[in-house]
């Protein structure tokens, strides 16, 4: 019997063991820890650790709201120079904020580098407003665009990540990043560390410090909050080969950048 134990506490750490290495998570842990590697081009899962288990994901949700402004960009619908107007919903938000008055005009442009670089809510609503009509509206559109492209246990309930009720997997926030990839004219601004708004008045400072450590990253969006913890998305491209790390439930800043940081280097090194 005890025999009959130890081979099989010896099988369960033999199943776990590839989906932990690198990316050890404390026993003490206050969240539920996933993550997920994935080839870019082919959608290929290499590595993953609780990738399809449903969680919150915070302030990430703002990249499915960028997601729907690339495409009305792609479409023709809007240039990156066009102007959209603030709703007043827009200056009611809390939290990261650019500081939109209602009424104020801004490009696309800098809605977005407000939006990747410094998190603005506000800068989130207005998109939502100025593309789907309402934030309500656009939280439908978003969940639209998720079902469209796989992420089938997703759920998006704003445009700013603020509801404990959006939720996705590791794995579902890879597909987006894969989708996002596609929009080369979003590149530059997810790999920027630090710009300005309105001239230098309005400093935007980027939470994802893989802009300016990390060779070939192609950026994404780091976030933190509760219920969600520390979140990061991470994309990074060496030779022909790009590869996107999502790290889901971090208990420690530091951390979600030092697992990314392993999954990815994996990725270039074992595949």
């Amino acid at each position: 019997m005890h025999f009959l134990r130890y081979v099989a506490l010896m099988l369960a750490f033999a199943v776990t063991l590839p989906c932990l290495r690198g990316n050890a998570v404390s026993e003490e842990s206050q969240h539920t820890y996933a993550s997920v590697l994935m080839e870019a081009e082919s959608g290929s899962v290499l590595r993953e650790t609780n990738a399809q288990e449903q969680l919150p994901i915070g302030s990430l949700a703002k990249l499915m709201t960028v997601y729907l402004a690339a495409e009305a960009v792609s479409a023709g619908e809007w240039h990156m120079d066009t102007l959209l107007t603030a709703p007043p919903s827009a200056q009611a938000q809390n939290g990261a904020v650019i500081w939109l008055i209602s009424g104020e005009k801004m490009s696309v442009r800098d809605l977005l580098k407000g939006v990747i670089i410094g998190n603005a809510n506000d800068a989130a609503v207005t998109l939502a407003c100025c593309l789907s009509g309402s934030e309500a509206q656009f939280a439908a559109d978003m969940n639209a665009a998720a079902f469209s492209l796989g992420m089938r246990s997703t759920c998006f309930a704003d445009a700013t990540g603020l509801s404990p009720d959006n939720r996705s997997t590791a794995q579902d926030m890879a597909l987006l990043c894969r989708a996002l990839l596609q929009y080369d004219f979003l590149i530059p601004i997810f790999t920027t560390w630090r710009d300005f708004l309105r001239g230098e008045q309005t400093e935007l400072v980027n939470e994802n410090t893989l802009t300016r450590t990390y060779d070939g990253i192609l950026g994404l969006k780091a976030g933190h909050g509760e219920p969600s913890g520390y979140t990061l998305c991470a994309a990074a491209e060496q030779g022909e080969m790009r590869c996107i790390a999502v790290v889901l439930g971090c208990d420690d800043e530091s951390e979600r950048f030092t697992y990314a940081k392993n999954l990815l280097g994996a990725g270039f090194t074992e595949y």
